[in-house]
């Protein structure tokens, strides 16, 4: 009956008290995902890679952290979408090679 009175009650009797609660309750316990999103920055951004702009580094970062489930068949998708958009390869100084299937080569004439 107390834990009743108190719920319904609690904000006119003791408000201050119920703000500390509410802000209690919101704070992270500990800082485990602030130190892996450093340490994961601290792998990722590396002399070589200090050039990234901030969105790819930070989309760099969400994906070693998240760690998502990629496929050999998701990356086959990622690929051929970057490499149907030239403009992004361009940008970026990267040259796309493209593979080409020479089945001639294999054929014996006869």
């Amino acid at each position: 009956d107390i834990l009743k009175f108190l719920s319904v009650n609690a904000n006119y009797l003791v408000p201050e008290w119920l703000k500390l609660y509410q802000i209690l309750t919101t704070l992270p316990i500990g800082s485990n995902e602030c130190e892996r999103s450093f340490s994961a920055l601290k792998r990722i951004k590396t002399k070589l890679r200090n050039s990234l702009s901030s969105t790819a580094l930070e989309t760099a970062v969400k994906f070693s952290i998240l760690k998502p489930d990629v496929t050999d068949n998701d990356l086959d998708d990622i690929v051929q979408h970057f490499c149907m958009h030239p403009g992004r390869a361009k940008a970026r100084n990267i040259k796309i090679y493209k593979h080409e299937d020479n089945d001639d080569d294999d054929v014996n004439d006869k």
